[in-house]
């Protein structure tokens, strides 16, 4: 079939018009691109500039706080050295946590017993039974037995040790959310500008009006397992982090809650962390002081008399260093198996004085 002039024009006329709109659809795309990309790095630039400057503002802090830790039916008794499950819902008390922070490198962090309720006498409330102190890359643990308060004997289950080894206190779980609060880059993984994506703006936590980053950490030779953090900001308390979530091996779920302070901005001072579904940690402070002058014994990183060290540092003859630490402070050098021995002493002690006093009276 043979085309006239005109309809050749028309189909010419057509096909401009439909490369045009294309091409029109293109720019706007990469307008609408170019408009995202630079919204996402004023959000980011906003986030970390307020996150530098409350870094800025707080050289020390100290907080205290109680704890009330749900276990789930079918968890683990973490009261149990056996591995127990629980056949109901579990509630367990602690009091008096605290935590100090002097500004990137020093860190203390104090636990106290955890009270099983309603079996367990609350009492001695104040006992330390783990102390944590890490200086620049150095952290010193000191563990004490025992732990948990159930109502029934005290089971013995190690004698006091101590170790030496690089894990900062800002790793463990139960400071997570103060740190988040204060020191966002002191963080094991630490949160830095070029590694967050700007997933959505006024949704989710703090009434549906916080910002939503996410990140990606790939397994490494460090750390085998991929893992994935979601973070809500609250634009409207400067910026700070009301909720965070991790998915790895575990799925841990954190929302913190703050106040305001006239002097200091604001404070966190509730928290909860989930984990799995199965265990839930709700805390709350019972006081705190920021920009406070902190006595330098709080960073002490001395071990009691008496107390067995593993030293993870320094190595002797291709092993850990071990030793005893004597009541004028030197330390005495032991072997592992010697180590060994002088840790589960106790249990063995006890064992031998059960066995010793016979069947119970009738």
């Amino acid at each position: 079939m043979a085309f006239r002039p005109l309809q050749w024009l028309a189909i010419f006329a057509t096909a401009f018009l439909v490369l045009e709109a294309a091409s029109g659809f293109m720019l706007s795309v990469r307008a609408d691109d170019g408009a995202k990309a630079a919204r996402e790095s004023a959000v980011l630039d906003r986030i970390f500039a307020n996150w530098k400057t409350r870094h800025d503002r707080v050289h020390t802090l100290h907080f205290t706080w109680d704890c009330r830790t749900t276990c789930k039916k079918g968890a683990w008794d973490p009261s149990s050295n056996l591995g127990d499950r629980l056949d109901r819902d579990q509630e367990f008390d602690q009091f008096g946590a605290q935590l100090w922070i002097e500004g990137d490198n020093h860190l203390c962090f104090v636990a106290t017993p955890t009270f099983k309720v309603p079996q367990a006498q609350v009492a001695d409330t104040g006992r330390i039974v783990r102390r944590h102190v890490s200086v620049d890359q150095t952290t010193c643990s000191l563990f004490v037995d025992p732990v948990y308060e159930t109502g029934a004997p005290p089971r013995v289950v190690f004698a006091p040790h101590g170790s030496i080894h690089r894990i900062s206190v800002a790793q463990l779980p139960e400071v997570r959310p103060l740190v988040w609060a204060f020191r966002p880059r002191q963080l094991p993984l630490p949160w830095m500008r070029e590694q967050c994506h700007l997933v959505a703006e006024d949704v989710g936590a703090d009434n549906g009006r916080s910002v939503k980053l996410k990140r990606i950490v790939e397994p490494s030779a460090v750390n085998a397992r991929r893992r994935e953090f979601l973070c809500w900001i609250s634009p409207a308390r400067d910026d700070v982090v009301v909720r965070e979530t991790v998915e790895s091996q575990n799925r841990i779920d954190v929302s913190i809650r703050y106040k305001k302070d006239q002097t200091s901005g604001w404070i966190p001072w509730e928290w909860s962390e989930e984990i799995d579904g199965e265990t839930l940690i709700e805390c709350k402070v019972t006081r705190y002081a920021v920009n406070e002058k902190i006595d330098p014994a709080v960073f002490s990183q001395q071990f009691p008399a008496g107390t067995l060290v593993d030293d993870r540092l320094h190595a002797v003859r291709g092993a850990f260093l071990h030793y005893l630490v004597q009541p004028d402070g030197s330390k005495r050098e032991i072997s592992p198996m010697e180590y060994g021995k002088l840790i589960l002493g106790p249990v063995k002690a006890k064992k031998s004085e059960a066995k010793n006093a016979g069947p119970p009276a009738k």
